[in-house]
């Protein structure tokens, strides 16, 4: 199976969309926007809404917690990096803290989202 990206070139003075191998779309942003979590585990009282609204992202730990799956740890923060088709239900997990210690942060404008 192939795979294919699409690329924006300029010819003859106008714009066209062509497809490429992957080995020629080195560089090419592949999901959009991308967005920093920050989870306070220390804070988290367990309630595992964030599990229920984001499995891909979340899973409760033998101490009650939630263990933000793929989290880097930074001093008593855990972070990732998410893209866009994982940022709905990383929202809904955000959102749905009862404790507030899902931040979810636009990288490029520096906006806290939640």
């Amino acid at each position: 199976m192939a795979f294919y990206c699409f690329v924006r070139q300029r010819a003859a003075g106008q714009a066209i969309n062509r497809s490429v191998e992957k080995d020629e779309c080195i560089g090419v942003d592949w999901m959009g926007k991308k967005y920093l979590i920050k989870y306070e585990r220390d804070k988290c009282i367990g309630a595992g809404v964030c599990v229920v609204m984001d499995d891909k992202s979340f899973e409760m730990n033998t101490d009650g917690k939630a263990d933000l799956k793929g989290g880097n740890k930074a001093d008593a923060v855990y972070e990732k990096e998410i893209d866009e088709a994982e940022l709905d239900d990383m929202m809904k997990a955000a959102e749905g803290c009862p404790v507030r210690v899902i931040h979810v942060i636009d990288k490029e404008s520096g906006k806290q989202l939640v």
